[in-house]
């Protein structure tokens, strides 16, 4: 894959279509869906609201690169899509402001939630803001994998809103998603934080390894029989982890590759996961 396509990719992903947030929807939502428990207003709203959620975050991050400027405290790196919207159109000075608009604008979603569901959505709302804040600030070291936590709530929120009960099904689904967001951090925040590449080979194996703990988590989970069978086809997404082991060993190479190749492989495989549940009602219409 070109270096072009690949930072297009890992903009777009980011804050265009939103995956870090859209992807445990989806899978929380195929799980419903599965169950014959499914209505796309709600769907509609849910994904709306966590996208605001997702905006703000975002927001609160290219405002701490702008605070960076004038203080010794270290902002999160920089990547493609940072700043969410361009300078020119939005001068960082006021994305603490846009942070706030869209945490506004989140709060009344959840409310109306909140109103219809009951508090279960507010706490689940709580965690989500307290995790974004751990990854913008880091207030304890690595804390920033704490939006490695997100997949299984936001997979659950979207459930309960669509079903209105409370399930296992949707957390167990999204327990590989952990992983592959934990492999995409890990990529850009760790693998490629040292210019000297001191610890690169080592470190560049514990990535592998956590890749590959998503796709032994789907063997454990199906062979054990808590999730659908189909849930294996997450494995269909494994041959983008070649190409991220490749990437990894071409010199000279920085985190862009790498990293927009996580986010495709935490995509393609959060989708199959998604269709692993929507397909059994499906399979069964077929089938009559």
């Amino acid at each position: 894959m070109s270096h072009s396509f690949l930072k297009h990719w890992l903009a777009i992903s980011r804050t265009r279509i939103f995956v870090a947030v859209a992807i445990p929807a989806f899978i929380g939502s195929g799980v419903a869906f599965g169950q014959g428990y499914f209505a796309l207003e709600p769907f509609v709203l849910v994904l709306f609201g966590l996208v605001m959620v997702e905006s703000a975050n975002l927001f609160m991050a290219d405002w701490a690169a702008y605070q960076s400027s004038t203080s010794k405290w270290k902002p999160p790196p920089a990547i493609e899509g940072s700043p969410m919207i361009p300078e020119r159109l939005l001068p960082l000075r006021y994305s603490f402001h846009a942070a706030g608009v869209c945490l506004a604008v989140a709060a009344l979603t959840f409310a109306y939630f909140i109103v219809r569901l009951g508090f279960l959505i507010m706490i689940l709302g709580v965690l989500a803001v307290v995790i974004g804040v751990f990854y913008v600030l880091s207030p304890i070291k690595y804390g920033f994998f704490s939006t490695a936590l997100l997949p299984p709530i936001i997979a659950f929120g979207s459930y309960y809103v669509l079903a209105g009960s409370i399930s296992l099904q949707p957390i167990l689904a999204s327990l590989p998603m952990m992983f592959m967001s934990s492999g995409v951090i890990f990529t850009y925040r760790v693998l490629y934080a040292d210019e000297e590449r001191k610890y690169f080979r080592m470190r560049a194996h514990v990535l592998v390894g956590i890749y590959l703990c998503a796709y032994i988590a789907i063997a454990m989970l199906v062979l054990a029989g808590v999730t659908t069978a189909t849930l294996i086809l997450g494995f269909a997404s494994i041959p983008i982890l070649f190409f991220i082991v490749g990437t990894m060993k071409i010199k000279g190479s920085d985190y862009l590759p790498a990293t927009s190749l996580g986010v495709l492989l935490y995509t393609i495989t959060g989708v199959f996961i998604a269709l692993s549940y929507a397909l059994i009602p499906l399979s069964i219409k077929l089938a009559l």
